[in-house]
């Protein structure tokens, strides 16, 4: 049996004053906690869960059936990408990836099949098969795609800056993306071509961020399409390896991760985090870092004399589109079954909203 790297939360641990404690396991918790451990700093995570991992976490049910909770796959991750090289630094280089091959995507629209394959050209050369009249509208399409590139970098940029930086250069990086971020998806497409099943077929893919066509902003359509146009991956072993490389190295680099550590409150004095409130017991830090969510973090975890950005409205911010997942069980491998590796989008409309 391979010992976990991890283990449960008690109440006689304790925190030195020069501690940096991060909320939450997921991918974003365990990223801080490897560059902040590297950087030489003292680090623990919290997970409130059973397991570490968020949505890179599997469970398990009777006869060894094993799922994923999140992850089906991931896009940018051929050799020498860059987000391939950042898991790389995270695993410690040993996380390991396959890819899923061509096509990764296949939608089927009232009937018809379209492939999503990788590569921009093929990507080119097979919707010219499907919609030869539509050429032109496909290269504008295209063309957005890479001009959104460098427009969604600069607003992400802005918001790595130091404060003072960010607030000088950030009105102007954020001017620079507001036209692809205020208007729809089904907006700028309809601008460019009245095929509404070409609309359709580009927007097969809405599921992977959550809202329709009308309602979601086509910077945010822009940025999961031009991530998997080089194809789909998938890590090998399943999405636990993804916590498991990474929760190894941080033993490597001295880092705990606690599970069943359900922290209730963020303790602050005046406007400054002092410690935090774990499983009844108070526990004073250095730095407290939160990985469970704007709205729980403020809502929640934050007292109110802290918790006083009036630019965070969540009255504004309704949840994404919801969704039923079914988890099922084959008594037989995908190869005896002859399953392909492909995700299945399937519209009986060609009206997604």
């Amino acid at each position: 049996m391979v010992e976990k790297s991890y283990k449960k939360f008690t109440s006689d641990i304790v925190f030195t004053n020069d501690t940096y404690v991060i909320i939450g396991s997921g991918v974003g918790g365990l990223c801080t906690a490897v560059f902040l451990a590297k950087a030489g700093k003292k680090v623990v995570v919290l997970e409130q869960h059973y397991t570490p991992g968020g949505f890179t976490h599997t469970f398990k049910r009777r006869k060894g059936l094993v799922w994923d909770v999140g992850v089906h796959y991931v896009g940018n991750m051929k050799e020498n990408s860059g987000l391939r090289r950042i898991f790389n630094y995270l695993s410690d280089n040993k996380l390991e990836w396959d890819p899923m091959g061509d096509p990764y995507d296949v939608a089927y629209i009232e009937g018809r099949k379209f492939e999503f394959v990788g590569g921009q050209e093929n990507f080119r050369k097979k919707f010219y098969e499907y919609f030869p009249n539509d050429r032109v509208a496909i290269d504008k399409y295209l063309k957005l795609l890479q001009k959104s590139t460098k427009k969604n970098l600069l607003y992400f940029m802005q918001k790595a800056f130091p404060s003072l930086l960010s607030i000088l250069l950030g009105p102007l990086f954020r001017r620079i993306q507001k036209p692809l971020a205020s208007k729809t998806t089904y907006e700028v497409l309809s601008s460019i071509t009245d095929n509404q099943e070409l609309i359709a077929v580009l927007c097969a893919q809405c599921g992977n961020y959550g809202l329709s066509p009308k309602e979601s902003s086509f910077a945010s359509h822009c940025i999961v399409i031009n991530h998997f146009m080089e194809g789909g991956y998938y890590p090998r072993g399943g999405a636990n390896r993804i916590h498991e490389t990474i929760v190894d190295n941080l033993e490597s680099l001295g880092v705990q991760v606690f599970i069943k550590a359900r922290v209730e409150k963020i303790i602050t004095k005046g406007k400054s985090v002092k410690g935090l409130l774990i499983n009844g017991k108070e526990h004073t830090c250095r730095r407290v870092i939160s990985n469970a969510g704007a709205r729980n973090t403020f809502h929640k975890l934050l007292d109110s004399p802290v918790n006083n950005k009036k630019h965070l409205d969540f009255n504004k911010i309704s949840p994404s589109t919801c969704h039923l997942c079914l988890y099922i069980g084959l008594n037989k491998s995908d190869a005896a079954l002859k399953l392909p590796k492909h995700n299945i989008w399937w519209y009986t409309d060609k009206d997604m909203d």
